[in-house]
């Protein structure tokens, strides 16, 4: 796992992507922080996020896709 990185969005209007948090769902409109996890990619909307998938949700669950 790394500490991460924050990613901003492109803000051009006819950009019509959608990026949503990997643990909350929660709609991220301008920039989000990227992990990667086994080598597998997460996005989250905040720093929470992040650390309740890494002492919660990964522990029980593992890397399983959504």
């Amino acid at each position: 796992m790394t500490d991460g990185e924050w990613v901003e969005l492109p803000r051009q209007l006819y950009v019509t992507t959608v990026c949503h948090c990997d643990l909350c769902g929660k709609m991220v409109a301008r920039r989000f922080l990227r992990q990667v996890h086994d080598g597998q990619p997460k996005r989250f909307c905040d720093a929470d996020c992040a650390r309740l998938w890494q002492e919660y949700w990964r522990p029980r669950y593992g890397n399983r896709p959504d």
